[in-house]
């Protein structure tokens, strides 16, 4: 039990009734109604309850009883755009994904890139970040170490030597033009090892050119890593310290 506790950022996620019952009702004002999706389409998983909470609860909308419907993309933005109310409500976090033909929510302790973007205030813009198509969200330097505080204040993703390696990064791409960093995270979850975290080093506002990107991997010992496209399947990736800065050094953005 101890094993298993020291690679578990959080306990079972437990859920207030009434604080969920307040949530289905925001969605239905909110979502539902203004979708105008019936109620045959909704559905909530409870797996099991403890007192007056719920363990892992669910909501599950189907767009329509066909299953071959498109992944609707305006919808889930609608549903993750009531995170700060949500959270105000709850005390949660609200993630919202797309499988099984239907949109899943969840209410979490942790954050997800959608939070992210919405309590950082960040312009999001599509970037390509190598590993996942989610948009992302601008930024400068003093707001991305804002980012990383706040994700260490849920687990340690990035250490005091990592931060130090970010800024170096920046200032040799700061040297070469005027440099904006666009954030991603592809990976954040409640068990440890378990976070990537991106900034991409963008020059003007081609936020989707072939950029260096720097990227926290918690689950690999060579953690921290230079990548950028060299192709549409192709990159070229760097690792360690001396061979990122020298990566960058040489990084030429003329043309990208």
């Amino acid at each position: 039990m101890k094993y298993l506790k020291k690679y578990a950022l959080l306990e079972s996620n437990l859920v207030y009734q009434k604080d969920w019952e307040d949530f289905k009702d925001l969605i239905q004002s909110e979502i539902l109604d203004d979708w105008d999706i019936p109620q045959s389409l909704v559905k909530e998983s409870l797996p099991g309850k403890t007192g007056n909470q719920f363990i892992e609860p669910e909501l599950h909308i189907r767009i329509n009883e066909y299953y071959n419907n498109l992944e609707p993309e305006d919808l889930i933005r609608d549903c993750r755009n009531l995170h700060k109310q949500v959270y105000l409500m709850t005390g949660k976090f609200i993630h919202v994904n797309w499988s099984s033909q239907q949109v899943n929510i969840t209410l979490e302790e942790y954050p997800n890139h959608w939070t992210i973007l919405q309590d950082f205030n960040l312009q999001e813009v599509e970037s390509d970040n190598t590993i996942n198509r989610y948009s992302g969200g601008v930024c400068d330097l003093q707001t991305a170490l804002q980012i990383l505080d706040y994700l260490n204040s849920f687990t340690t993703v990035a250490y005091k030597s990592d931060i130090e390696l970010f800024k170096k990064c920046y200032s040799i791409m700061q040297s070469k033009s005027d440099c904006k960093l666009v954030f991603s995270l592809p990976i954040f979850t409640q068990e440890r090892f378990r976070q990537t975290v991106c900034f991409k080093f963008c020059f003007g506002e081609n936020w989707n050119a072939q950029y260096p990107i720097f990227i926290i991997n918690t689950n690999h010992v060579d953690h921290i890593l230079i990548r950028y496209r060299v192709g549409k399947y192709n990159w070229n990736e760097f690792s360690g310290e001396r061979k990122i800065l020298d990566a960058l050094e040489k990084f030429n953005y003329s043309g990208r």
